[in-house]
């Protein structure tokens, strides 16, 4: 017997070795299986975002402009690059690629994204992989040591029309490798660093990303980054290291760039078990190594393991020696070892009667022992399930066994003494004696509530597999205890492959350490956590998904499970994709819209401000675009307003950009401007474009616009003052005549400062009746009579004086008052008009000044016609004056002059000459005088063309059938000229300057001016 030991001992010892070896190895080749399949799916993952982000027209066009620019040439397309991808490298970095470069076809770096202060230096001398990319190979991956950090490259090339013109290069870090790797294993103390030699190292890298590394433990020959594992207990992993710095054997494999598996067991500190992985560079040498640090937990537990076999095997042997039969026939050891089972147990003869019972088969049925003992078993208690008649011949549990079988049924049902039937769980083995079969021994529990929970959890499964979400249930242990179809249908892992497993296979590595410490913070505190996170697919897919976990706990508040619902977010995150396309372009021309806009000029300003660049708004808006709308509909309107955006588009630089900020106006940045002219060249090129005809079957537009420019650093320093200020400049190239364009400056900043404050002014101004009107008599050239009276509208400003109307008028229509502020004057003037004829004067008609865009044909009753009848004077006796440009904002047509013609309002152009009026239009349109404006007849003594030009105003309206008024006549001469020439009527100062009302009452009842007139030939000799 002391011989089996020995020999089973040393079985067991060789065992245990062996076993150690292969779990050592086995979790060696499962790291380099893991690293293989990981960077297998970064490879796949970066050729899917290098195909539908890089390997586009616009970014190899940036790459291929730099070749031949100059170095601000080349800073102006860096600087358009990065802000192009900015947002693209912000989703790599959440995906643990930190690193994002460009390279131009001689080698020369353009842009990295983690470093963009270095760049133009040659790095293809030290990158292999990259510089035969370059050279027309294939896309590849492998690990380099770069100039910022060390990774895992992949590059692939930037071709156009057949050329390669650069190449794009992504890094994968440790970091990234190395989260990774926490998935392979459920172990969460698995640790793991990358330790670098330093000889291949050091030569390359920048200075500045040096200082990031120190020397490594282990060996001299190596380097580590300083803060890399600060989370993962450095001081005891140094300890580690400094033990395998001792080690000859490790530092043999360290110098023959060899892998190696050892054990480190420190003092309190446990063993573990160490693996360093040489990882090898594009030339084939090891460049560093993965050192993975693995508790020997496991193998622990292996050894007690063996331990408790040599144990077990050793009271088997000694057992062995006993007679098993005599064993069996003791009642004293049989009470011993069944009077503390938790079965029920009883020992039945071959004709079924009971020779022995547990003190548990009797609470279970309710018996006592002396009324089991020597009783027929199936008589008094079994009853089957499908008969409960069953015959003792039939008996499974007495039939099966005498035949030398074991039974075992979880179908049973035994009666108790009190009439409630169980349902139990048998096995019924048979026992021997003498190498006679003597009986049976009988082990039974009540499973009754446990087949009830049973069933009830197969109706909650047939729920559980049917729901639209995934399920997974997860025990206090961390494995997967279940999942249901929809769980393998959205992560692609079939049930089998997940139980037992931990939930971390489905880790994407999107989130980092933080995020998953608040998380389950959350379900320890509140019992439950949702939101969205990212997942990982079988097939390597990243997706968002919306998970609730939620803890169950027992009676206690312990902890026995969690429940994870989930969905799959993928289409609710393509659906806010297209929502936020939605957000940041403008619909209609697919520029950006404001908000896009905005945030890009917010970037470009910071980077300017850091570079001290300047660059320039130009705010664009197109002029007389509500015409356009209103008269030949909104559909014509919006093609003209893609149109215009493409012409945009045509008239910038590649780093520059548009937008649309809505209605018909658009802005342009300008980034780093180096000419001063620069802003103006870009307003003339697009004012040019814009000016060319629109062909919109079966019109042909022609669309001009006005623009403002604002420059940074000297017009703002921020966008809201920048854009506020190419605003203002726009609205000045428009009082400027529009078709042109504007700089901001000072002088004009309060100017419309001043402006602004006299709009906020305007809006008190008719509450606190500071307008009063003047007014201005018409006289007759023949006659010499008054023939009417113009009113003039003034404003007495508390603190500016009294304004002309020509200083205000145009706020108030920006400021919405121009409606309220004309039915004002309207009704001040028909009233004054009432009192005059009152008294017995006959002031003729009355004239009043309108913007004839104010109204339209649906309101010009209202706002006009009642306004007058309702101070009791016919419209008969009011003149309407409508200025030349005016007319151009309605068309002859328009319902709005034949409305006022059939009131009986007369109409009368105002300031003619200056504006766009045809001849065609002058037919058609119902007026009766026209008005020369005061500019022509300022210069009649010494400019000969504006002579020519009055007497053809004249001669003109008189074959149309119109009077003919000039205003702003000054003196004799001109009014000489005036009157040779056969003009109607006059008005200026010769005559009278505007007047109040009772100034005015005073010429209408003397008129002084028939004697003036009867000289008029005497006016030669002034």
């Amino acid at each position: 017997m002391l011989l089996l030991l020995c020999l089973e001992g040393t079985i067991l010892f060789f065992n245990y070795w062996r076993e150690i070896d292969n779990r050592q190895q086995l979790q060696a080749s499962t790291r380099q299986t893991a690293i293989a399949s990981i960077l297998d799916s970064y490879q796949r993952m970066i050729t899917l975002i290098y195909e539908e982000s890089f390997n586009h027209p616009p970014i190899i066009s940036l790459i291929e402009q730099a070749k031949d620019a100059d170095d601000p040439g080349k800073a102006r397309l860096r600087n358009a690059l990065y802000r192009r991808l900015h947002s693209t490298y912000e989703n790599l970095r959440e995906l643990d690629l930190r690193s994002l470069h460009f390279i131009l076809a001689d080698g020369e770096s353009f842009l990295r994204f983690n470093r963009p202060d270095l760049f133009g230096d040659r790095i293809i001398d030290h990158r292999p992989m990259l510089q035969s990319v370059l050279e027309g190979r294939p896309n590849g991956g492998a690990f380099e040591n770069g100039r910022v950090s060390p990774c895992y490259f992949y590059a692939f090339p930037l071709i156009s029309n057949g050329q390669v013109v650069g190449a794009v290069d992504f890094g994968i870090p440790f970091a990234a490798i190395r989260h990774a790797l926490s998935r392979v294993e459920p172990d969460t103390d698995n640790l793991y660093r990358f330790i670098i030699k330093r000889n291949l190292m050091e030569p390359v890298s920048h200075p500045s990303s040096l200082i990031r590394f120190k020397d490594a433990v282990i060996s001299k020959a190596y380097i580590i980054e300083e803060d890399a594992d600060s989370q993962y207990q450095p001081a005891k992993i140094d300890r580690i290291d400094a033990r395998l710095q001792t080690d000859p054997i490790v530092q043999q494999a360290l110098d023959r760039g060899e892998g190696i598996v050892t054990e480190v067991c420190l003092n309190g500190g446990g063993c573990y078990s160490v693996s360093l992985q040489p990882v090898s560079d594009s030339r084939q040498r090891v460049a560093g190594y993965i050192v993975n640090y693995m508790p020997m937990a496991a193998f622990r537990y292996l050894r007690g393991s063996h331990l408790t076999a040599f144990l077990l095997g050793g009271m088997l042997i000694i057992i062995a020696g006993y007679s098993l039969r005599r064993w069996l026939q003791s009642n004293q050891r049989l009470r011993t070892i069944s009077d503390h089972m938790a079965e029920g147990m009883y020992v039945m003869d071959e004709a079924g009667r009971i020779l022995y019972v547990n003190p548990t088969a009797c609470q279970l049925l309710k018996y006592s022992e002396k009324d089991l003992v020597g009783e027929d078993a199936h008589r008094l208690f079994h009853c089957h399930e499908e008969d409960a008649t069953l015959s003792s011949e039939h008996c499974p549990i007495k039939h099966r066994t005498l035949k030398g079988a074991i039974y075992r049924s979880d179908e049973e049902h035994f009666l108790c003494r009190d009439g409630k039937r169980i349902r139990v769980s048998i096995v019924s083995s048979p026992f021997w004696s003498g190498g006679r079969l003597s009986g049976s021994v009988v082990l039974f529990r009540d499973i009754t509530t446990e087949y009830e929970v049973r069933q009830r959890l197969l109706r909650s499964d047939v729920a559980f597999s049917s729901l639209a979400e995934g399920v997974m249930v997860v025990d206090a242990e961390g494995r997967i205890q279940a999942v249901n179809r929809a769980f393998s249908t959205i992560t692609g892992y079939a049930e089998q492959e997940v139980l037992g497993r931990n939930p971390r296979i489905l880790k994407s590595d999107q989130h980092d350490d933080a995020f998953y410490e608040e998380l389950w913070r959350q379900v320890t505190e509140k019992g439950h956590w949702e939101g969205e996170i990212w997942n990982r697919r079988k097939n390597g897919q990243i997706y968002p998904e919306l998970l609730r976990i939620a803890s169950v706990k027992r009676s206690n508040g312990e902890v026995t499970a969690y429940v994870a619902t989930f969905s799959d977010a993928t289409e609710k995150r393509r659906h806010e994709q297209q929502l936020r396309k939605l957000a940041y372009n403008d619909t209609l021309t697919g520029l950006h819209n404001r908000t896009a806009f905005l945030e890009t000029f917010e970037h470009v300003l910071a980077h300017a401000q850091r570079r001290h660049f300047r660059c320039a708004l130009l705010y664009l808006d197109l002029d007389r675009f509500k015409k356009i709308n209103d008269t030949l509909g909104h559909e014509v309107g919006d093609k003209v307003l893609v149109e215009s955006a493409k012409r945009l588009q045509q008239g910038i630089r590649s780093e520059d950009e548009v937008a649309r900020l809505g209605g018909d106006e658009f802005i342009i940045m300008l980034e780093d401007i180096r000419d001063e002219d620069t802003p103006a060249r870009v307003a003339r090129k697009i004012i040019s474009l814009l000016g060319q005809p629109i062909t919109l079957d079966p019109h042909l537009l022609h669309v001009t616009a006005s623009v403002g420019i604002a420059v940074f650093p000297e017009d703002g320093g921020d966008v809201t003052t920048l854009l506020k200020n190419a605003d203002a400049a726009m609205y000045m190239a428009k009082r400027e005549g529009r078709n042109g364009f504007h700089y901001f400056t000072r002088a004009m900043a309060e100017k419309e400062l001043d402006r602004f404050k006299l709009e906020i002014d305007l809006h008190t101004a008719l509450l606190n009746d500071e307008f009063l009107l003047c007014y201005q008599p018409k006289i007759d050239l023949l006659s010499g009579d008054i023939t009417g009276i113009e009113t003039l509208l003034r404003w007495q400003h508390p603190q500016r004086g009294l304004l002309d109307a020509g200083e205000f008028l145009s706020l108030a229509h920006d400021a919405g008052v121009i409606r309220d502020i004309t039915h004002w004057v309207i009704t001040e003037a028909c009233t004054q008009l009432q009192v005059w004829l009152d008294t017995g004067l006959r002031p003729g008609r009355i004239a009043i000044n309108i913007d004839s865009h104010t109204f339209n044909s649906s309101d010009a009753y209202d706002q006009i016609g009642r306004t007058v009848q309702i101070t009791g004077i016919s419209p008969r006796l009011v003149e309407l004056e409508i200025s030349e440009s005016g007319l151009l904002e309605k068309a002859f047509d328009d319902d709005f002059w034949k409305q006022m013609v059939e009131l009986g309002f007369m109409l009368t152009i105002d300031d003619f000459g200056i504006g766009e009026s045809s001849l065609y239009r002058l037919k058609h349109l119902p007026v009766g005088t026209l008005k020369i404006d005061k500019s022509f007849i300022r210069d009649i003594e010494c400019d000969a063309d504006n002579r020519g030009i009055i007497r053809t105003m004249i001669a003109m309206g008189k074959n149309l059938g119109l009077k003919v008024l000039a205003e702003g006549v000054e003196n004799r001469r001109q009014l000489k000229f005036l009157h040779e020439t056969d003009c109607d009527e006059v008005q200026g100062h010769l005559f009278s300057a505007p007047q109040p009302a009772d100034v005015m009452a005073e010429l209408l009842a003397s008129n002084p001016y028939k004697q003036l007139l009867e000289t008029i030939n005497d006016y030669s000799a002034e």
